[in-house]
């Protein structure tokens, strides 16, 4: 019972300690695109129904827009989905730090970490959901593998209902969740324990609903998925393992999914040799476990992840970061089975490592706005204009604004009035600058109503600074921002 108590507090401790630690960034982050994308999407949507209708070209599921939807009844405004994403942060340390089989050093080290700590604890984006049910399944099943003879049906109804809610947080969620169901099955075909059955049920269900909800429409466009430059997109998987195990950034103003290696060609592709090594070097340590559960759900996790990486051509460091994750979680399953804890020195450089990066996305976080959309947002209301009308180009990096402004752009790209992204064929619309103020004109000749353009660059000296009777002066230039696509230039239609 003491040790329980201790546990415990030392668990609400360490939620206490990153909740701390975290607010004073969340208060100064700024949101960027992909964040604010959902929120556009429920806060313009008339019922969540009408927001399921959209999933289809998010290629997302439900679950971070089910907990997000309730709160634009509260305030109109992206960063209400802040306080929310800091309960899934804290819970998510209080299951680790309550149940995972780790050194209380360990455990200080993981919560801090780049991963859990800055990109899927301070940045607001379902990347969240899919770690707190990751470790929530992974005490779980360490639970249960405990006492296999004894299953008790709160522990089996509990992990069923893991593995069909991480099925509706990402890509990723279903391939955690289906390394949990490779080895639910083997205990099910190999240890006769049948009445596991029913938690594979609730996987091959979340898996249904998943696909029904994100079949995309036959106008979904996005040039990052295929089979194309295949040499170029395995050398691209593999250099993500390196990323995923050391993402110490490079310690500059757009730091965000970089590498310190990156700063010469020479150490770029000394990452590819270095990948190799680490995948190697995290095998075999996980081999020296000598438990084949935590074997195999590393091993099928790295490939999957690996695969998705190659197939999606998503590069950003989140997705590299689950390789780490399923990492962790094959240590947690693999010293749960054996009954110890986790003191490995080897362990605790590496977590060391990532409380390093974080420090320094702490750093530049705090010191530079990580989107200046909110400044460019206040600028404009500062200028009190009377219901001006906002041209965005590129839509893709101006949307921001639409959120923190709390109306909807015109988008010249696709000629409409919006505000969340439609991923079709009008993301491939290039205008010049002046095919943009010539739209611009126009609406302002349609509506009669001031017209600010938005740009996210500088055009150059004198370009098309007078079209068709229109003239166009500058008003305001904001280009620092750690998303180096999110700076803008603001001007006035006359």
């Amino acid at each position: 019972m003491d040790n329980y108590q201790e546990s415990r507090q030392f668990s609400l401790f360490m939620c206490l300690l990153f909740v701390a630690s975290a607010s004073l960034l969340i208060l100064h982050h700024e949101m960027w695109r992909d964040e604010i994308q959902a929120w556009l999407l429920i806060r313009d949507a008339s019922s969540f129904r009408e927001v399921l209708g959209h999933l289809k070209n998010e290629l997302h599921p439900f679950l971070w827009y089910a907990l997000v939807y309730p709160l634009k009844f509260l305030v109109q405004s992206p960063e209400t989905m802040k306080p929310l994403h800091l309960f899934i942060g804290c819970t998510t340390v209080y299951i680790f730090c309550r149940y995972a089989p780790f050194s209380r050093l360990n455990k200080l080290f993981f919560v801090f970490g780049y991963f859990p700590f800055f990109e899927y604890g301070i940045i607001a984006r379902n990347y969240s959901l899919v770690l707190l049910l990751s470790v929530l399944l992974a005490s779980m099943y360490a639970s249960e593998r405990a006492s296999p003879t004894i299953i008790s049906k709160t522990r089996l109804y509990g992990i069923t209902a893991g593995l069909f809610l991480i099925c509706q947080t990402h890509l990723y969620g279903i391939i955690v969740g289906g390394i949990f169901s490779i080895l639910i099955a083997w205990d099910v075909i190999l240890k006769g324990e049948r009445r596991k059955l029913f938690a594979l049920l609730g996987f091959l269900g979340g898996v249904t609903i998943f696909l029904v909800q994100i079949f995309p429409p036959t106008n979904y466009y996005t040039p990052s998925f295929g089979w194309d430059h295949k040499v170029l997109r395995m050398q691209l998987a593999l250099l993500s393992v390196w990323r995923g195990f050391f993402p110490f950034p490079a310690p500059f103003l757009h730091f965000w999914n970089s590498n310190i290696l990156d700063i010469s060609r020479f150490l770029y592709y000394l990452q590819h040799l270095l990948a190799f090594f680490a995948l190697l070097g995290s095998i075999a340590f996980v081999l020296t476990l000598r438990e084949l559960r935590s074997a195999v759900f590393y091993c099928v996790g790295a490939f999957s992840i690996l695969s998705a990486i190659y197939v999606t051509g998503m590069l950003g460091i989140r997705f590299p970061g689950f390789i780490f994750i399923i990492f962790i979680l094959a240590l947690w399953i693999g010293y749960s089975l054996k009954g110890s804890v986790c003191r490995s020195k080897v362990i605790s450089v590496l977590l060391l490592i990532h409380v390093a990066a974080t420090s320094v996305a702490y750093y530049y976080d705090m010191k530079y706005p990580f989107s200046a959309a909110k400044q460019a947002a206040g600028f404009i209301t500062n200028l009190r204009l009377r219901n001006p009308v906002i041209v965005g180009y590129v839509d893709a990096t101006t949307m921001s604004l639409a959120g923190y402004l709390n109306t909807q752009i015109y988008y010249p790209q696709a000629d409409r009035f919006g505000s969340f992204l439609t991923w079709d064929e009008t993301r491939l619309v290039v205008l010049s600058t002046c095919e943009i103020i010539r739209k611009a004109g126009e609406v302002r000749t349609k509506t009669k109503r001031p017209v600010l353009v938005v740009l996210s660059y500088m055009p150059k000296e004198n370009e098309c600074r007078y079209t068709s009777g229109f003239s166009f002066t500058l008003l305001g230039w904001f280009p620092t921002s750690i998303v180096a696509t999110e700076v803008y230039s603001i001007w006035l239609i006359q």
